[in-house]
């Protein structure tokens, strides 16, 4: 698995440039066909974000993605 930080960084990229779509009337974010963020989703999939049937990502579950990120990097300062 990467590290939080990477990955945390990844999820940020995704979320400021990602094209914004719907995904069954909720916000998501489609790669658009540019590989730069197809390999940020598949890298954000692999790590345990959830990816939807049409490789979209709900924006909701990118922003409890990257809360769960941070979560494990407060809980490992402790």
């Amino acid at each position: 698995m990467a590290n939080n930080d990477a990955l945390y960084a990844v999820a940020d990229l995704v979320l400021q440039f990602a094209y914004r779509s719907k995904y069954y009337n909720a916000e998501a974010l489609d790669d658009g066909g540019l590989s730069a963020l197809e390999n940020a989703f598949y890298v954000l999939e692999t790590n345990g974000c959830k990816v939807n049937r049409n490789g979209t990502i709900q924006l909701s579950n990118l922003l409890r993605f990257m809360d769960e990120l941070e979560k494990d990097e407060n809980a490992q300062g402790d």
